[in-house]
């Protein structure tokens, strides 16, 4: 069954509406074949992370520096006016500073994989009109989920009922109050913490209980779009290395006249 996603402004649609648009139902959810298909068509619940380095090129990335460069031809310069002490003082500091900056940059990227592994989230959700606990990365757009105090949420939706539900979406909004939630049509053009008829990955269930339609799923979520924006940002350098690349080039210029 081919349904059209992502859908815009769900928010501002009432319940049969949204059920509707993603051909699923409140009481029964969609079938387990029909859950299949969407996944197969959609993809998985989860982020493809951009390729990481390998550890031979975070190694050469610790030498990319003018400062790195200069002390090098130092040591080039002092090997061959036989000044082999000073030669290999130089090339000792260029290699643990090398190898400082390599072994944090490895401990930092095993930290995050550790994190990834344990970001493992089962869901409540209700297919062929029965709750079953799945793995959060197989729900699919219009999968009906249960909520209760306790959970992380694992994708946008669009609430269908809220008994008390309270939400805590500071990661999102950078407010520090729970968001009560409920299940009221919404004006299109309503900002993201005004869309209290909605749940949003990543954010966690404080209070209540509730029951929601999923309406997007990895990188067609909120928090997805922030990821994203992350992953595409170039890399800046820092003031000290501004300062530290400003110093290598006024040294190459000395050096040269001299």
């Amino acid at each position: 069954m081919t349904i059209k996603y992502p859908i815009e402004n769900v928010y501002s649609l009432s319940l049969p509406e949204a059920l509707e648009a993603l051909q699923s139902d409140a009481a029964t959810g969609i079938s387990q074949a029909e859950a299949n298909s969407r996944g197969e068509q959609f993809g998985a619940n989860i982020y493809q992370a951009q390729k990481q380095k390998t550890v031979w090129a975070i190694l050469l990335h610790q030498f990319k520096s003018l400062i790195v460069y200069i002390l090098l031809i130092g040591a080039l310069v002092s090997f061959y006016f036989n000044d082999v002490i000073d030669a290999l003082a130089i090339l000792v500091v260029v290699l643990v500073n090398a190898l400082i900056g390599f072994f944090m940059e490895l401990q930092a990227r095993s930290s995050m994989n550790a994190l990834k592994e344990m970001d493992v989230i089962h869901s409540k959700v209700l297919r062929d009109g029965k709750v079953n606990e799945i793995p959060s990365e197989k729900l699919t757009p219009g999968d009906v989920i249960m909520l209760e105090a306790g959970d992380i949420i694992p994708g946008d939706g669009r609430l269908l009922e809220a008994n008390q539900l309270q939400c805590d979406e500071s990661s999102l909004t950078g407010e520090s109050i729970p968001s009560e939630k409920n299940t009221e049509k919404l004006e299109a053009g309503t900002v993201l913490g005004d869309q209290l008829n909605m749940v949003f990955k990543g954010a966690s269930v404080i209070n209540g209980n509730g029951k929601a339609l999923i309406t997007g799923i990895a990188r067609q979520t909120e928090l997805g779009t922030i990821s994203s924006l992350v992953e595409c940002s170039e890399e800046t350098s820092t003031p000290l290395d501004k300062k530290l690349t400003s110093l290598s080039r006024k040294l190459i210029w000395l050096t040269l006249i001299l």
